[in-house]
């Protein structure tokens, strides 16, 4: 009876879920903050890096033409 007269405040309903909500941030924050539980592995790249990583996924690279004379030289 005691706790029913509680819950019928509504200021207590908003900071139970006030508190509750903070609970989960802090341990979020908390979890992030930990260097076990980061991965170090995807660090930040800088932009010219990316552009590189970018273009040599979508280029593929050209053989470089040889001279009309050793085509001819193989074909003999």
């Amino acid at each position: 009876m005691f706790l029913e007269s509680w819950l019928d405040n509504p200021f207590v309903i908003i900071l139970l879920i006030v508190a509750i909500f903070g609970a989960i941030a802090l341990i979020v924050f908390l979890l992030r903050k930990l260097p076990i539980l980061r991965d170090e592995g995807n660090k930040p790249i800088s932009e010219e890096e990316a552009a590189k990583e970018s273009l040599d996924r979508i280029l593929v690279p050209i053989e470089e033409e040889k001279p009309e004379g050793e085509n001819e030289k193989k074909d003999n």
